[in-house]
C-alpha cells in the first residue's frame, strides 16, 4: 500500500490489522516494523506499534521523517510490519516516498546569485506584478525585459438576436506591434475553439459562431487600434439558431508574423455574458 509523498519532518502514521480465521483479532503480541530506504539491507528505524483503544486486531504507529533519523528527500521507504498470530507469522509491506525541497533561489542571466532581489514566491503575487520588479532584477545584468501579461478587460454583455457591436478598450493594452488580432468566446478554456460561441479574426472575419461554420466570413469583422479593438457580427449570423444565452469568457490572442519565428500572446481576457432576445422583429 502505498502510503503518499512526504516532507522532510512530517509525522507518518501507519497500521495493520490482525486477523484469526477471517476475524479480527489481537496479535500474540504487538506488531513490529521496520522501515528500509530504498534497496538498503540494514533498516534505518524500527520498533513496536501499540494497539489503537479497545478495537481488536488493529495497530498504529507514527514516525518523524526526520534527518537526524536517516531520511533523505527523493528517497523512496518500505515500511515492513511483522506479526504471529497462534504462532504464525505474517508480514504486510507500505511504501512511501520523500519529496524533494524546491530550492528558493533567483536566477540571474542563468546563474543562482546570493543576495539577488527575488519574486514573491505565489504565483498571485507574480501575475499582480507591477512590471517593475521583473525589469529591476535584470537592470544589473545589461538585459532588456519585456513582460507580456493578459489585461483583464472586464465584461462585454450582448443579446441573441441583435447586430453585436462592441469594443474594448484599455490603456495598458498595446497592439500596435501585432499584425493579426484574433478573438475567441467560450465556456472554458477547455473547449476547443471550432466549438467556440464566436471566433473572430481581423485577417479573416468571423470563423465560428455559436459552434458552427457561418453563414459569410465577412458577416463579421474585428479591428484594432494600439490600446483598443473592436468587434461586429451581422444580424444574420447572431439571430441564427444555436446561440445558447449564458456566461463565457473571452480571449484576445496577438500574433507578430514578423520578423520570423512566429510568435503569439494572450494580450486581455475577461467575461462575455450573452442574454436572450428582448424584443424580436417588429413589422
Amino acid at each position: 500500500m502505498f502510503l503518499g509523498n512526504w516532507d522532510i519532518d512530517d509525522y507518518l502514521t501507519f497500521t495493520a490489522c490482525t486477523h484469526d480465521a477471517g476475524a479480527a483479532a489481537d496479535a500474540d503480541a504487538v506488531p513490529s516494523y521496520a522501515i528500509y530506504e530504498d534497496e538498503t539491507a540494514a533498516a534505518i528505524v524500527s520498533g513496536n506499534m501499540a494497539k489503537l483503544g479497545a478495537v481488536d486486531g488493529f495497530y498504529t504507529e507514527r514516525v518523524q521523517l526526520t534527518a537526524v533519523a536517516g531520511f533523505e528527500a527523493g528517497k523512496m521507504y518500505a515500511v515492513r510490519v511483522e506479526a504471529v498470530m497462534g504462532g504464525v507469522t505474517a508480514a504486510a509491506v507500505h511504501s512511501f516516498a520523500v519529496k524533494v525541497a524546491l530550492a528558493n533561489v533567483t536566477l540571474w542571466s542563468g546563474d543562482a546569485v546570493a543576495g539577488a532581489p527575488a519574486l514573491e514566491t505565489t504565483a498571485q503575487a507574480i501575475l499582480e506584478d507591477t512590471g517593475t520588479m521583473l525589469p529591476g532584477l535584470f537592470a544589473a545584468s545589461g538585459a532588456t525585459v519585456t513582460v507580456i501579461s493578459a489585461v483583464d478587460g472586464g465584461t462585454i454583455t450582448l443579446h441573441v438576436g441583435d447586430t453585436w457591436a462592441f469594443t474594448v478598450s484599455d490603456s495598458t493594452l498595446d497592439l500596435s506591434d501585432y499584425e493579426t488580432v484574433a478573438l475567441v468566446v467560450k465556456r472554458n478554456a477547455r473547449q476547443i475553439d471550432n466549438d467556440a460561441l464566436l471566433y473572430l479574426r481581423s485577417d479573416t472575419g468571423l470563423a465560428r459562431i455559436g459552434g458552427a461554420a457561418p453563414v459569410s466570413a465577412g458577416n463579421g469583422t474585428l479591428t484594432k487600434t494600439s490600446t483598443s479593438f473592436s468587434g461586429t457580427v451581422a444580424l444574420a449570423e447572431t439571430s441564427a439558431s444555436g446561440l445558447i444565452a449564458g456566461q463565457y469568457t473571452w480571449w484576445l490572442k496577438a500574433f507578430d508574423t514578423t520578423p520570423a519565428p512566429d510568435e503569439g500572446y494572450t494580450l486581455a481576457t475577461g467575461a462575455f455574458v450573452l442574454e436572450r432576445a428582448g424584443l424580436g422583429a417588429v413589422s
